[in-house]
């Protein structure tokens, strides 16, 4: 990681497990992979965030903008986010609602596309907890969820799943529904953030009980949502 870097971008390796941190302006990465060769991988994921932000900048009208299936951008990054719009339907939403999870998919896309990526069994992009990963044959994924009634999942590789993303009320943004928090598994973390942007907004009186006790398999995306009442 000696080569120079754009201005801003930031990266370094930290704790007792040796995980890669880049940080460039709003976007926070914590990334993991196992194998011998994890450290290259480390580098493909560095060598992908190069242009991000900047590529965003020059789309960033219309990526501000209300989502429509015409006219898409062009950068390899905006175009995954204007991809994941279609899980939301007929819901308003702008491209910038996947924005974390499509710079997770495009950094984990990029570490497997490299060939050393034969030699690990599991990865993990962690963007602000949109989280983008690829789980191998015979690796086990678990990840933590937070709440009240704090909560996980463990899956088992192969699996089709590779995004999770959470919203709800302990989140950045604000959420007129009532749910404590709605994750989401996707077949891209892009795809599970658009879901659970337009999603927990949705769960109010009327639908918590149909949805806080059980998952909703809908638009290839798995939908828990919690709701917590005082």
């Amino acid at each position: 990681m000696n080569a120079p870097l754009p201005t801003g971008l930031q990266a370094s390796l930290f704790g007792a497990r040796q995980r890669l941190h880049i940080q460039h302006g709003p976007t926070d990465l914590v990334i993991n992979a196992d194998g011998p060769d994890r450290l290259i991988l480390f580098e493909a994921a560095l060598d992908a965030m190069r242009d991000v932000l900047s590529g965003l900048a020059d789309e960033l009208p219309r990526l501000r903008a209300p989502w429509g299936a015409q006219d898409p951008p062009s950068g390899p990054v905006a175009m995954r986010m204007h991809a994941a719009c279609s899980v939301a339907g007929d819901r308003f939403v702008t491209p910038m609602a996947a924005v974390a999870g499509a710079i997770a998919d495009h950094v984990l896309s990029a570490m497997l596309a490299h060939p050393h990526a034969a030699t690990a069994s599991k990865i993990s992009v962690n963007n602000g907890g949109d989280i983008a990963f690829w789980t191998g044959d015979g690796a086990v994924t678990r990840a933590a969820i937070a709440g009240p009634e704090d909560g996980g999942l463990i899956l088992h590789g192969p699996t089709e799943w590779r995004g999770m993303a959470t919203s709800g009320q302990g989140g950045r943004s604000l959420s007129p529904g009532i749910a404590d928090s709605v994750t989401v598994l996707g077949k891209c973390a892009a795809t599970a953030d658009v879901a659970a942007t337009t999603r927990a907004p949705a769960v109010r009186v009327t639908t918590a009980a149909a949805t806080s006790s059980r998952c909703l398999r809908r638009d290839g995306a798995l939908v828990s949502a919690a709701a917590g009442f005082s």
